[in-house]
């Protein structure tokens, strides 16, 4: 079911947000045992998955429903766990983009701009995807990079 809710709702995210809502707490209130009821809130939340902002929304509801069930199925540190792996996902991501942009702009092999983005954050190289556009040349990049964790350490 979760699956054919997940096409229904292709681009209506509330209604996305309401069928997921639903479907958990149906995994709540029939009773199924703990590992079961894990696996298919993973199963659930993979398939339906939500907009920031809903998710947000999504997860405090869920918060209520474990206080008022008494049941913490989904531990806020798995919930914190996921964010997290998501989160450096998302950041090797752009590092690895903005490298091979970087790599084929100034001519020069990919396994030599790595370092540039060691110890910056997201937002960060973010930042520095941005630069790259305006910058004239590999020095430009790594100058810019250090400045930007010269200032995360002062901060």
């Amino acid at each position: 079911m979760a699956h054919l809710k997940a096409l229904e709702t292709g681009k209506d995210p509330e209604d996305r947000f309401r069928w997921k809502l639903y479907l958990i707490k149906r995994l709540y209130r029939l009773g199924y045992e703990k590992k079961d009821v894990i696996l298919l809130f993973e199963f659930i939340d993979w398939v339906m998955s939500l907009p920031k902002e809903l998710d947000k929304i999504f997860w405090v509801e869920i918060r209520e429903i474990e206080e008022e069930e008494k049941m913490e199925y989904i531990s806020s540190v798995q919930r914190i766990g996921r964010e997290e792996g998501l989160e450096e996902g998302f950041q090797e991501g752009i590092a690895k983009l903005l490298g091979s942009q970087i790599s084929k702009r100034f001519n020069i092999e990919r396994q030599s701009i790595s370092p540039i983005f060691e110890g910056l954050t997201t937002a960060q190289i973010e930042e520095l995807a941005l630069y790259f556009l305006d910058a004239e040349s590999l020095d430009d990049i790594r100058k810019r990079a250090d400045t930007m964790r010269e200032a995360s350490r002062k901060s």
